[in-house]
């Protein structure tokens, strides 16, 4: 089950499927869509709790009893009450390929804290799995849903099994400032020209960069604010824009200078809005890619993906000497995120610790 928004009313809709028909839920008799989110979702949540009371029918062996396939709907409806649409796209994704298949027609009642832990087992030995801390707390979200059919359930038997192997550190790829300009100088487009310089410039994750709007724009005061992004996973499979990632992702910076000569002063709506052939409100991340790599090999250099021009910036910035609050605070980011990603660029001021303290010793010279 899920909400949507229509834009030509102005308002909100339920959609949802009961034993295999489409349907929608609206205000009242009359037909009327819902003016406000928050209604809509307390009209959904209210219609789950009927439905789940009302016990769905089973044909088959365990047939008048709830099975956990009858909550794998209302499993999904109630992660888009705490988290974000693209949060929920991978829950459910990792949900439906590598724990759906273990609860298809098994009584919620029926389960025992040994079936989770046989369950565990196949999912850690499972080579698929792709990311196994997201598909464990997925399980653990699941079992604490179900927890209230089955209070005995114990969402702690899911966890990843330790990995004895060295742990690899994952490694960024980063330009430097006469990279980004040789990859900046070979783009012709318009459009790609000042959406690339604002990654470099600026450090925008993707989803802030997609998603400014003109109106974003103080002309008078030249500054430029972050208040939104753009998520293309979601379960409806649209676009949706919601508030950042973080409180300190909302941010207000210069204009500058190169970025506002390549802006369109008369400008309206979003500043990257989609192009022909593409569908959604504003251009989607798989074209950006396909022309960082195509730029990129023009510059004879070896692409880097899309976040990795956030971690150019800011390694830019360090390598510069600016301090890490003001890194962090261009970036939308907290010290303690910069320092945790950037600390082998550090590794100077360490040693200028060393010669300072080892130039002003408290001991006499004899003293070892």
């Amino acid at each position: 089950m899920s909400i949507y928004f229509d834009k030509r009313t102005n308002s909100y809709y339920v959609k949802f499927k009961l034993n295999g028909k489409q349907f929608y839920l609206y205000k009242d008799e009359l037909g009327r869509p819902f003016k406000a989110e928050k209604s809509a979702k307390v009209a959904e949540s209210a219609f789950l709790s009927k439905c789940l009371q009302a016990s769905p029918k089973k044909t088959g062996p365990h047939e008048g009893t709830l099975v956990c396939d009858d909550l794998f709907e209302p499993f999904f409806t109630s992660l888009r009450q705490t988290l974000k649409e693209s949060s929920v796209y991978v829950r459910k994704k990792h949900f439906e390929h590598h724990l759906s298949k273990y609860f298809i027609g098994v009584p919620v009642k029926s389960l025992t804290n040994e079936d989770l832990e046989f369950i565990n087992t196949k999912v850690n030995g499972d080579p698929d799995h792709g990311n196994l801390g997201n598909v464990v707390a997925t399980a653990r979200k699941w079992i604490m849903f179900i927890q209230k059919y089955n209070p005995l359930l114990l969402p702690n038997k899911f966890f990843e099994f330790r990995d004895s192997s060295p742990i690899e550190k994952h490694e960024y790829h980063v330009w430097s400032r006469d990279e980004e300009k040789a990859f900046l100088s070979n783009i012709k487009d318009k459009k790609y020209k000042l959406l690339f310089t604002m990654l470099c410039d600026y450090g925008f994750r993707i989803t802030e960069c997609m998603a400014l709007k003109y109106e974003d724009i103080d002309w008078k005061h030249k500054t430029l604010t972050v208040n939104r992004i753009v998520c293309n996973k979601t379960l409806n499979g649209g676009q949706v824009f919601m508030s950042p990632k973080t409180k300190k992702s909302n941010r207000t910076l210069p204009l500058l200078p190169e970025i506002e000569a390549q802006l369109d002063r008369h400008g309206a709506g979003f500043i990257f809005p989609c192009r022909d052939g593409e569908v959604g409100d504003v251009i989607g991340q798989t074209p950006i890619r396909l022309a960082s790599v195509k730029y990129a090999k023009m510059a004879k250099l070896k692409p880097i993906k899309l976040h990795e021009f956030r971690h150019s910036c800011a390694s830019n910035m360090l390598k510069a000497g600016l301090p890490v609050r003001v890194v962090a605070d261009w970036l939308g980011d907290s010290e303690a995120t910069v320092m945790l990603y950037y600390s082998h660029l550090f590794q100077d001021e360490k040693d200028m610790a060393f010669r300072w303290l080892s130039d002003n010793s408290l001991l006499p010279s004899s003293v070892s």
